[in-house]
C-alpha cells in the first residue's frame, strides 16, 4: 500500500486508473482531494482514562455498512471514509477504490461537502463523523453512496455514480430522514436499506427500492426505547443484530436481539426461524437472543455473520460501565454466541475457527484479536 498512497500525489498516473477519467477542467465532474485524510473528533465526554471515544474515526460508526466492496468485474475494491481538507476537521463525505492489479488507487473524491453543498444543504462546520457515508454497488455496477444525517436535524443524503464503476461524478437522488445507513443490493430484487429515524429515540426501519430512484415507505420494526443494529447480507437474505437503550438512554444500551428477511423486509424470522410481527415495541420479544439486562451487562454489537450450517454468530463486547476501563478494574470481553455469531471482519477458514480483526489495546470497550473454534 505505500505505493498506493505514493502513487496518489501522480496526477499524471491517476489519468489511467478509469475508463471515465475526467479532467480536472471537467466543472461537471466532483472534486478530488489531493490524499487521504480521515475526519479526528473528539465527543467530550472525558472520563479517568480519557474521553469515551475520539481520534481518527474516518470509518466510524459500526452501524455505518458497508463502508467497502469488492467489485469482480473490475478487480477494485470501493470504499468510503470520513474525509477532511488538510489543516481543517471539516467533514467530507468521500469515495475511492484499490486498483488490485495495479496496486494502486486513484485521488479520492468528495461526494458531499457541507460547505459547499446547494442550500438548504449547505452548512459551514461539520465535523461530526456521525455523518460518515456508507455505500453499495447496484447490478449494473453504479456506485451509490449513502450519507448518513445526523438526529433530526440533518437529512441523509443519497447520490449515484453517473457511469458503472466510476467515481468520478455523482448526482444527488434523495434528501430525508435517515441515520446510520446500511443498503444492501440483493441481486435480481433491488436495494433494502436499513436506517434509524429519530422517531421516539434511536428507532429503526427499513425500506425497498428496485432502482434507487423511487422508494417504499420507511417501515418502523423495531422501536422500544431505542436501539444500535450491524446488519449484513448473506445470499439473498439480510440479518440484522441490534440492542436496546432502556428508556432512551443509548449509555445503558443492553440486550442482544436477532432478525433475518429473506423477502427484502417485507416478512421477519428470529433466530429459531420463526415468523415475527413487526414492529417490536416492547423489550421483551421474540427477537431476544440474550437478556444482558438481567445479567445488568452493557453490549456494545460489532459484527454479524453465518456459520457454514447458516447459525448467526454476533460479535459483541460487553461491559459494566459506559467509559473505557482498564480490565484490572473492570470485566470485559469479545462473545461469540453459538447460536448468533456475525464478522464483517472476522471471516471462517476451513479449520472452523474466527479470527476476529480488531484493535489489541487491552482498553474497556475496546475488542482483542483473537480466535475462537
Amino acid at each position: 500500500m505505500r505505493n498506493a498512497l505514493a502513487a496518489c500525489a501522480i496526477v499524471a498516473v491517476l489519468s489511467s486508473l478509469c475508463p471515465c477519467f475526467v479532467r480536472a477542467d471537467d466543472a461537471a465532474a466532483n472534486p478530488k482531494e489531493d490524499g487521504y485524510r480521515g475526519i479526528w473528533f473528539e465527543l467530550g465526554q472525558k472520563g479517568k482514562f480519557g474521553d469515551k471515544y475520539s481520534g481518527g474515526l474516518g470509518t466510524y460508526t459500526a452501524n455505518h455498512a458497508p463502508m467497502a466492496i469488492y467489485a469482480k468485474d473490475v478487480n477494485k475494491t470501493f470504499f468510503v471514509f470520513g474525509g477532511a481538507k488538510e489543516g481543517k476537521q471539516i467533514l467530507q463525505a468521500m469515495v475511492s477504490y484499490y486498483d488490485h492489479e495495479r496496486d494502486l488507487v486513484p485521488r479520492p473524491t468528495v461526494v458531499h461537502d457541507w460547505q459547499t453543498a446547494d442550500p438548504p444543504l449547505r452548512e459551514p462546520n461539520v465535523n461530526d463523523p456521525h455523518d460518515n457515508p456508507s455505500l453499495c454497488i447496484d447490478g449494473e455496477g453504479y456506485v451509490w453512496i449513502f450519507v448518513s444525517g445526523r438526529n433530526c436535524f440533518r437529512l441523509g443524503l443519497l447520490y449515484r455514480g453517473t457511469k458503472p464503476y466510476c467515481i468520478e461524478k455523482f448526482e444527488l437522488v434523495r434528501a430525508w430522514e435517515a441515520t446510520y445507513p446500511q443498503p444492501w443490493w440483493i441481486e435480481s430484487r433491488g436495494l433494502l436499506l436499513l436506517f434509524t429515524k429519530y422517531t421516539a429515540g434511536r428507532e429503526l426501519y427499513w425500506s425497498f427500492s428496485r432502482n434507487g430512484t423511487r422508494w417504499s415507505n420507511d417501515n418502523c420494526f423495531a422501536g422500544f426505547g431505542g436501539h444500535y443494529q450491524s446488519s449484513s447480507l448473506i445470499g439473498g437474505s439480510v440479518i440484522t443484530a441490534f440492542n436496546v437503550h432502556p428508556a432512551g438512554k443509548l449509555d445503558e444500551r443492553t440486550n442482544l436481539y436477532y432478525l433475518r428477511t429473506d423477502d427484502c423486509g417485507r416478512t421477519w424470522k428470529n433466530v429459531r426461524g420463526k415468523a415475527v410481527q413487526t414492529p417490536f415495541d416492547r423489550i421483551d420479544n421474540s427477537a431476544v437472543v440474550r437478556d444482558y439486562l438481567s445479567e445488568k451487562r452493557l453490549v456494545y454489537i460489532h459484527d454479524l455473520n453465518l456459520d457454514r450450517q447458516g447459525r448467526p454468530l454476533i460479535l459483541n463486547t460487553t461491559g459494566g460501565v459506559k467509559m473505557p476501563q482498564f480490565p484490572r478494574e473492570r470485566s470485559r470481553g469479545a462473545f461469540l454466541f453459538p447460536l448468533v455469531p456475525k464478522t464483517r471482519s472476522f471471516p471462517w477458514s476451513p479449520s472452523s475457527a474466527w479470527e476476529p480483526i480488531a484493535s489489541t489495546l487491552r482498553v474497556g470497550w475496546q475488542t482483542s484479536l483473537a480466535k475462537f473454534g
